[in-house]
C-alpha cells in the first residue's frame, strides 16, 4: 500500500541514515520537520445530518481472532473486567469496549487518510506482528499475522533485522492552542485524575511523547515520530477533522464511565465523588466554543541490519 506520511517530527538527535525495510524501496528524510499546526476552529456549527450513522467495517476477513476458554472474567459495575495480572488491567474488556476500540480504528484512519502505518515496510512483508491492532492481515494477505492481545511480547525478539516497529498511541492529556480551555476546565480536570489513577496500575497515560529512549533501549535505530492533533469534539472548520473529533467525543463519552470503577476506588474515592466529576466533565464535553484536542503519537523504528 502507497504510504504518503505527513510529516513526522524530528526526535532531538541526530538521525541515522534512513535505511528500508527488506525488499522495500528507501525511505524519504523526515527528520527536523515540524508537528501538527494548530487546528482552525469553525465558524458554525456542524449541519445536523453531518455525523449520521454509517456502517463501517474494522474487522479482519482473514483471519480469525480466537477467545480462549481459559480466561477468567469479573462483573464490576455493570461491565466485564479481565482477569489479567490479578486484575491489574484497569479498564473493562466487554463488547462495549470492543465497539469502542473499532471506532477508535475508523477515526485512525479518517486521520491518517487511509494508513494503517507510517512504517515503511514495502507492499510485501512477510511477518506481522499485530499487538492489539486490526486489519494488517486484510492489507498484506501474503503476509503471516500473529496477534497477541493483553499478553506481554518482545517486539525487538520478534523482528528480524532490518525489521520496522510501529507503536501508535494516544497521550492522554487534553491540550489546547487558543487559551479556550481553562486551567480548572472539568474535561481537563477528569483526565488529571485518572492520569493519578492509572499510576496506580503502573500505567502512565503520558509516556507516548517519551518512547524514543525506550526504542533505543530496545535496540531499535532510524527512530521517526508523527503527531498527530485530534480535536475532543465537532469543532474544527475541516470537515475530517469534524468527523475526526465526533469520533473522538463519542470515545471520550465511552471511555469516563469506566474512570469511576477500577481507576477511582484506587484513589479511595466514592461513586458520588466520581459521579459527579462524570456529570461536569459530561457539560463540558458539550461545549464546542473550548478547542481541547488529544495528540496522537505514532513511534516507528527499525530493528538494526546488523545485530
Amino acid at each position: 500500500m502507497p504510504i504518503n506520511p505527513p510529516e513526522p517530527v524530528d526526535t532531538g538527535k541526530s538521525p541515522s541514515p534512513t535505511a528500508s525495510a527488506p525488499g522495500a524501496a528507501a525511505s524519504p528524510d523526515w527528520a527536523s520537520r515540524s508537528p501538527d499546526p494548530a487546528i482552525e476552529a469553525a465558524t458554525e456549527p456542524p449541519e445536523e445530518d453531518e455525523f449520521l450513522e454509517q456502517e463501517y467495517d474494522a474487522s479482519s476477513t482473514a483471519t480469525t481472532s480466537v477467545t480462549s476458554s481459559v480466561y477468567a472474567h469479573t462483573i464490576e459495575h455493570g461491565r466485564r473486567y479481565r482477569s489479567f495480572k490479578n486484575g491489574r488491567y484497569p479498564v473493562p474488556d466487554d463488547d462495549i469496549e470492543q465497539n469502542r476500540e473499532d471506532m477508535k480504528h475508523a477515526m485512525l484512519l479518517e486521520l491518517t487518510d487511509g494508513a494503517l502505518h507510517y512504517a515503511p515496510i514495502g507492499d510485501d512483508p512477510q511477518l506481522i506482528l499485530d499487538i492489539g491492532t486490526g486489519t494488517a492481515g486484510d492489507t498484506y494477505p501474503s503476509a503471516r499475522v500473529r496477534g497477541i492481545d493483553l499478553s506481554p511480547s518482545n517486539p525487538s525478539g520478534a523482528l528480524k533485522p532490518g525489521g520496522w516497529v510501529e507503536l501508535q498511541e494516544l497521550h492522554g492529556a487534553p491540550m489546547c492552542d487558543d487559551g479556550t480551555m481553562l486551567p480548572d476546565d472539568p474535561v481537563k480536570a477528569l483526565y488529571d485524575l485518572a492520569a493519578q489513577a492509572f499510576l496506580k496500575f503502573g500505567m502512565n497515560v503520558t509516556v507516548t511523547s517519551e518512547l524514543e529512549p525506550l526504542l533505543r533501549e530496545a535496540g531499535f535505530e532510524n527512530i521517526h515520530c508523527v503527531v498527530k492533533k485530534v480535536p475532543i469534539g465537532p469543532w474544527a472548520k475541516d470537515k475530517t477533522l469534524r468527523l475526526v473529533g465526533k469520533y473522538q467525543e463519542l470515545a471520550v463519552q465511552d471511555i469516563i464511565p469506566t474512570f469511576a470503577g477500577r481507576p477511582f476506588e484506587a484513589l479511595g474515592m466514592s461513586q458520588t465523588e466520581s459521579q459527579v466529576m462524570l456529570a461536569m466533565a459530561r457539560k463540558g464535553l458539550a461545549d464546542l466554543s473550548i478547542h481541547r484536542y488529544f495528540n496522537y503519537y505514532f513511534w516507528f523504528a527499525q530493528k538494526p541490519e546488523e545485530v
